[in-house]
């Protein structure tokens, strides 16, 4: 089963399985299409995706990233 929770729709769907696939088990980030990067949040059977902007503040990324590891922490078992 595979979950995804879409803030933009910054990349084609290429670009994020691109990403998806080389991203680990935990919280990663990843570089996507042009400036857009992607915050991965991977358990062994599901994933969230949270997309930003290299130009967006960074208080947003360090909310993603919280957001992301919260995720996680909550399907660890």
């Amino acid at each position: 089963m595979v979950e995804g929770e879409f803030l933009t729709t910054a990349a084609a769907p290429s670009a994020e399985q691109a990403a998806v696939a080389r991203s680990p088990i935990g919280v990663s980030d990843e570089a996507m299409t042009g400036a857009w990067r992607v915050i991965i949040a991977r358990v062994p059977d599901r994933y969230v995706t949270y997309y930003y902007h290299e130009n967006d503040d960074a208080r947003l990324r360090a909310a993603l990233q919280l957001r992301a590891e919260r995720w996680v922490a909550s399907h660890e078992g």
